[in-house]
């Protein structure tokens, strides 16, 4: 089994060659639960990392369950404001804010590996992807996305695209809101953790989510169904990422920073990526052994999934022409860059 402490600890060990002393004190800002994955196998390996990188030349706090205030979607401004150094950000969360980062949660550009994706997205950074960090303020240090939305269902089962018809699913983002009205659906904006409370309540009737998160928030245990494409491919996936505060970066020394670069980019996406993969056949388990069912649209109906994305492929191109970037060339570049990427890890 993939060990994340134990592949940063071996980062750290070339990271550390260069580190010395003069600790920096770096805030870690999340919305989940310490006990969840990515807060247990992602964010608290890679703080650890970094600060053995550094020599101790840095130290991390992580405050989970928004323990310094706001609301999720608020992370990405607290960390471009400085209140925090750090933060977990999943850019769905403010529409248009990353316009550039959504190209790879559309289901038409998503190739249902995130390891490749999250690479591709790491190797665009500095190029294609840089100005929606530039304009926001922010560096990133992590970039990943996870292993792609099913459709967890209360008491609704999607059986053909059909019964998508008037159903109300959560979604994590903008491009998630443009598949489901392409459905038929209504999509209904929410941070995973409020995802629980609304499939009891009757506020959702389904959640788009991967295996993973919906293990870590018991979905198996309020939801009766589970939906999937053929072969078990995935709707669409979603952008995560972890920001850093410039001028928090600009305050640490040179040992410093050289922990930070080390721990970040291709590095922290590939560690990210094995973690989030790790955590989908285990979610899948708790669901089959708590008696749900699993549905598996046939190939036709997914071939006409496939085909209705396009045109929710051709809603984004015409909102996204007017942010500063062609959207067409950036679809071809995101594409190729994945392509490049399979088969890495």
């Amino acid at each position: 089994m993939f060990n994340a402490r134990k592949w940063f600890a071996a980062a750290a060990c070339v990271a550390a060659s260069v580190a010395t002393a003069n600790a920096a004190d770096l805030r870690f800002h999340h919305f989940l639960t310490p006990q969840s994955m990515p807060a247990a196998k992602v964010m608290t390996p890679w703080a650890e990392a970094v600060e053995a990188a550094s020599n101790g030349a840095i130290e991390i706090t992580i405050y989970p369950r928004m323990q310094l205030g706001g609301a999720p979607p608020q992370i990405s401004d607290q960390v471009r404001n400085g209140i925090v150094d750090l933060g977990w950000v999943l850019p769905g969360y403010t529409p248009g804010r990353f316009p550039r980062l959504e190209v790879f949660e559309l289901p038409s550009v998503y190739n249902g590996d995130p390891m490749s994706t999250s690479l591709a997205i790491a190797d665009m950074t500095d190029g294609a992807l840089a100005d929606d960090y530039g304009r926001n303020r922010v560096k990133p240090v992590l970039q990943i996305v996870h292993a792609g939305n099913l459709m967890h269902c209360k008491d609704k089962p999607i059986r053909t695209l059909a019964d998508f018809k008037g159903l109300k699913i959560r979604t994590p983002s903008r491009t998630g809101q443009y598949m489901l009205e392409a459905l038929g659906a209504t999509p209904v904006g929410m941070p995973v953790p409020a995802i629980p409370e609304a499939l009891s309540k009757g506020v959702i009737d389904c959640a788009a989510i991967p295996w993973e998160i919906a293990a870590a928030l018991k979905v198996h245990e309020l939801a009766n169904y589970h939906t999937l494409l053929a072969d078990e491919k995935r709707f669409g996936t979603a952008v995560i990422f972890t920001l850093m505060n410039p001028r928090s970066y600009d305050r640490l020394d040179a040992d410093g920073k050289a922990a930070i670069d080390a721990l970040s980019g291709w590095a922290s996406s590939e560690m990210a990526a094995k973690q989030f993969i790790a955590g989908e056949d285990p979610g899948r388990q708790e669901a089959v052994e708590h008696g749900n069912e699993i549905i598996i649209l046939s190939a036709e109906e997914t071939e006409a999934f496939n085909s209705l994305m396009k045109e929710v492929e051709a809603r984004w191109i015409d909102e996204a022409k007017d942010a500063g970037f062609d959207p067409v060339a950036l679809i071809d570049e995101a594409k190729t860059a994945i392509a490049a990427n399979v088969g890495k890890d």
